[in-house]
C-alpha cells in the first residue's frame, strides 16, 4: 500500500502542488502511512516540483 501512495505521489508532482495536495488526502486517512510535510513557500515547492530550485 506505502507503494501505491508513492507512486500517485510521483505522478502529482508532475502536476504541481494542489494534485500533490489531493493525493496526500486521499491516503492520509491511512495509519500505517506517516507524513512528513514542511510548510514551505509555494514559489519554492513550485520550483523543488520542478527540479529548478539552486540553494
Amino acid at each position: 500500500m506505502e507503494e501505491e501512495a508513492q507512486l500517485e505521489i510521483n505522478a502529482a508532482k508532475l502536476e504541481g502542488l494542489e494534485a500533490i495536495r489531493i493525493a496526500v488526502n486521499k491516503w492520509n486517512h491511512n495509519e500505517n502511512l506517516h507524513w512528513d510535510l514542511l510548510a514551505i513557500n509555494k514559489g519554492i515547492a513550485n520550483k523543488l516540483l520542478q527540479s529548478r530550485y539552486r540553494n
